[in-house]
């Protein structure tokens, strides 16, 4: 399983992710060499602004305590009727002033980068080769992603945004311009919330019968319709958006209904051949079906349980089981129990 982390280390290697970010400083070493290098900057900027502080009379050093002091009012200069601050402009100090400042940016970027990185590696890691796409990822969308990590510090944003880069090194275009641009304004507070709806979502929405219970669950309706403002969901004023389920099979009913995350799998049966799942729903989007992939959602097997007693009652059987894996567009499953049964079956 190393098609995936090769492809990525050689786009590294390239200049193509990071500028001038070397494979090597995506290890932990690595990592922990960007961050002392940062430090270091950071010291260097803060003496240089002492020493400048020093020389402008602002501050005094004391040998003997190896102590700053600032020089306040009770200064001679300052006491004098006659002592004016002329306003000046140094382009000396300015332009250290401003190097030191970029090589600060520039660390900071390089680390956030990194931790990106390395989440991505991770997860092409456990990624199987015969997965990876031979297709080179798009120049534009590289560049874009890459701006988009600069100021990306928080951990979880950099779980999201490296689980970005592996899926694009899995399958180039998986991941929209729109959703980078969506990425790089959401909050941690928003992708909690994210998070949070992914676990109510079964086939690619959300019925409306179980608003109820989502709400109960402390999701507002608040919630779902700024999910709806920013493009993670649409339907969710709407009366006559209506989702459809055709059967599976020609002998009788069968359906397959999966979360998001493809491991959690609803089964539903019935032994009319025509019948038809029809529910009104709340759909997420095909931006939003990029971002529910990259968050950690929980399992609520008691939404699945309520779920299932409303499908029963418009005459499935229902059962449930976790994915294993997904071959050739079929369904391996283990775990399978009966959820809820149909009137009179």
């Amino acid at each position: 399983m190393k098609k995936g982390f090769n492809k990525l280390v050689e786009l590294i290697g390239k200049g193509a992710i990071g500028g001038y970010l070397k494979p090597w400083q995506t290890t932990r070493v690595g990592q922990a060499e960007l961050e002392l290098e940062r430090q270091r900057v950071l010291s260097n900027a803060q003496n240089s602004r002492d020493a400048r502080e020093i020389e402008n009379g602002k501050w005094t050093y004391s040998l003997e305590h190896k102590k700053l002091y600032f020089c306040g009012s009770e200064s001679k200069s300052f006491q004098d009727e006659n002592f004016r601050v002329e306003p000046h402009f140094n382009f000396d100090e300015y332009q250290q002033s401003s190097n030191e400042q970029n090589n600060v940016r520039r660390l900071e970027s390089d680390i956030n980068t990194v931790k990106c990185l390395k989440v991505a590696m991770e997860s092409l890691c456990s990624t199987p080769d015969e997965n990876i796409s031979d297709e080179d990822i798009d120049s534009d969308w590289l560049n874009r992603w890459r701006e988009g990590v600069k100021n990306v510090s928080q951990e979880e944003m950099q779980r999201i945004w490296g689980r970005v880069m592996a899926g694009e090194i899995e399958t180039p275009g998986a991941f929209s311009y729109r959703t980078l641009e969506l990425l790089k304004t959401l909050t941690q507070e928003e992708a909690e919330l994210i998070a949070k709806i992914t676990t109510f979502v079964i086939a690619g929405g959300i019925p409306k019968f179980m608003l109820d219970y989502i709400h109960q669950d402390g999701i507002s309706f608040g919630d779902v319709f700024f999910l709806e403002q920013i493009g993670i969901l649409t339907g969710t004023t709407s009366v006559s958006l209506v989702k459809k389920f055709p059967s599976e099979i020609k002998e009788s009913f069968q359906l397959s209904l999966t979360s998001p995350d493809k491991k959690q799998l609803l089964l539903l049966f019935s032994p009319e051949k025509r019948k038809e799942l029809t529910y009104p729903n709340i759909t997420v989007t095909r931006m939003g079906g990029e971002i529910l992939r990259l968050v950690d959602a929980t399992v609520d097997m008691q939404y699945y349980k309520q779920a299932s007693l409303e499908f029963a009652a418009m005459g499935f059987d229902v059962d449930h089981a976790t994915i294993t894996s997904i071959s050739d567009g079929y369904l391996n499953y283990t775990g399978r129990e009966s959820l809820a049964k149909r009137s009179g079956s």
